[in-house]
């Protein structure tokens, strides 16, 4: 599976890297909204990966793009707080799964291994 990281902490890409990747997964990771919207639109990506506090875009931004995009894969955000307001705005994009960090490494495991 081609999976793209959008995270602003260069820890977390590197962590969601090295351990998707172990699991056999073709990783690229994109620093904020912007890096990952342009790597989206050069290659083929099953699954992007999103935070949803990022510099300069946003994930609901990313998400918003890559959906008037239509984007054929699926769509995961991972954040640490997410308002009830923010969450509705997610569900009514209908991204495939919002995981709470810090659990979010084995539950996004766990949801990839579903397939």
């Amino acid at each position: 599976m081609r999976i793209l990281i959008a995270d602003d902490e260069e820890s977390i890409r590197t962590l969601f890297s090295l351990l998707l990747g172990g699991k056999g997964h073709t990783v690229s990771a994109a620093g904020d909204g912007v890096e990952a919207l342009a790597l989206v639109n050069a290659g083929q990506f099953d699954v992007v990966v999103t935070d949803h506090q990022m510099s300069e875009k946003n994930g609901l931004e990313l998400v918003r793009e890559l959906k008037a995009a239509s984007f054929p894969g699926r769509i995961v955000v991972i954040s640490g707080v997410l308002s009830p307001a923010i969450r509705k705005e997610y569900e009514v994009l209908k991204v495939d799964a919002i995981i709470a960090k810090p659990l979010g490494l084995k539950e996004l495991v766990a949801w990839l291994e579903s397939f």
